[in-house]
């Protein structure tokens, strides 16, 4: 999951819930509106035709899927061990998805190991074919979909939308601060 991280992002908002509801639910929304726009632009990298032969399989390659697939999240919970929370997000959700968007990503496609695998009697993980075959696809080496939109300044930047959550984080902790008396 992308990130843009922030301290006392959280804090911030539950004292506005008391103090300025409506101050709130309008950072909330601004929050929401650059989620939005990451997903809207991940979803335009979907590629309309896949691999030849990708779509037999069980949850096999269908735009449609992928695109509805890329979701914005809204997790209130924290990874355990971790202090860091989740306020909204974007996620790749489907396999052929995530598939498409990572694939050769840290292997480059290489075998994991030698040898055969006794259960199917092939070689383990020998993927350098399909890796080569998604790249010249898609025209990229990895990071497809949603982290190509992260990563390029064409539609969603990240520079803007952190700038526009940091100004309201400060307008607020100023409203937060002025009510209080500090």
């Amino acid at each position: 999951m992308l990130r843009v991280q922030t301290s006392g992002f959280r804090e911030t908002l539950n004292e506005l819930k008391d103090i300025d509801p409506a101050m709130r639910k309008e950072i909330l929304k601004m929050t929401r509106r650059s989620a939005q726009d990451l997903q809207q632009e991940a979803q335009s990298y979907v590629n309309g035709q896949g691999l030849s032969g990708w779509n037999n399989w069980r949850g096999g390659y269908d735009p449609g899927t992928i695109r509805s697939g890329i979701k914005i999240t809204r997790a209130k919970r924290r990874k355990r061990g971790s202090t860091i929370s989740n306020v909204v997000g974007v996620e790749n959700t489907t396999a052929a998805g995530v598939i498409w968007e990572l694939a050769g990503r840290r292997s480059n496609g290489a075998q994991p190991r030698s040898g055969i695998n006794p259960k199917t009697g092939r070689t383990y993980g020998n993927g350098v074919g399909f890796v080569r075959a998604i790249r010249a696809r898609s025209g990229q080496t990895a990071s497809r979909l949603v982290w190509h939109a992260w990563d390029t300044e064409a539609g969603f930047h990240i520079d803007k939308a952190r700038d526009s959550l940091i100004n309201a984080i400060d307008n607020a902790t100023r409203k937060i601060q002025s009510k209080l008396g500090e």
